[in-house]
């Protein structure tokens, strides 16, 4: 997959890569004020220049990277009782969905 990306962008000229940089300074800015919406934001920009699926690759990991970031910061104030539930059914949500798109 790496190697998939890499000869992705390789291909990718200098204006286009400027509208790519635009558009994730545009979803990081909009994350940082609102919380969520940098996929919203990003995945429409770069579907244009690579394939969906690569998009998607790209969008899934700088949200997590940024996911990471802002768990770190964050953990000391967030309340742990109520995101039990949420951290569980989306761990089943997850296997769920990976079984499915597996067929």
């Amino acid at each position: 997959m790496i190697e998939a990306l890499t000869q992705t962008f390789a291909e990718i000229g200098l204006y286009q890569m400027l509208a790519i940089w635009a558009a994730l300074l545009f979803a990081s800015l909009l994350r940082a004020f609102t919380g969520f919406g940098f996929a919203l934001a990003a995945m429409p920009v770069l579907a244009l220049f690579v394939a969906p699926t690569e998009a998607v690759v790209i969008t899934a990991g700088l949200t997590l990277g940024t996911s990471l970031l802002s768990v770190h910061r964050f953990w000391s104030d967030a309340p742990k009782r109520p995101l039990l539930p949420i951290l569980l059914f989306s761990i089943a949500g997850t296997i769920v969905g990976a079984q499915l798109l597996e067929r």
